[in-house]
């Protein structure tokens, strides 16, 4: 099972490198992460973390916008967009796909 993203700046109309994406798992009554990375020139985040049959459950992806927006001199107003998902099929490959401005962001599940 893999898990990958890809972030794409609607302001600019192209891939937002170097967004800080983390990954958690919940477990036991409590989140902890199990893996991070940031975007590449290419808006993705190929890989993170591979899970095996005993990883299914209940995760969460968190990327920090407030820094990138910064970076290009704007500000944001969402420092942070999360998506919490089930994980429920180890034969599927998870790829979240956000859309960010500003302002606003739009999140999906690639098929």
């Amino acid at each position: 099972m893999v898990i990958s993203t890809l972030v794409v700046d609607g302001w600019s109309g192209r891939p937002a490198a170097g967004v800080s994406v983390r990954l958690d798992r919940l477990g036991h009554d409590r989140w902890r992460m199990v893996a991070a990375g940031s975007t590449g020139s290419d808006g993705r985040v190929a890989e993170l973390g591979g899970l095996g049959r005993e990883d299914l459950g209940l995760y969460r992806m968190t990327f920090e916008t407030n820094a990138y927006f910064a970076e290009l001199g704007l500000a944001a107003a969402n420092a942070e967009i999360t998506m919490t998902f089930t994980l429920a099929r180890v034969d599927e490959r998870y790829e979240l796909a956000l859309l960010i401005t500003p302002f606003m962001y739009v999140i999906c599940r690639q098929p």
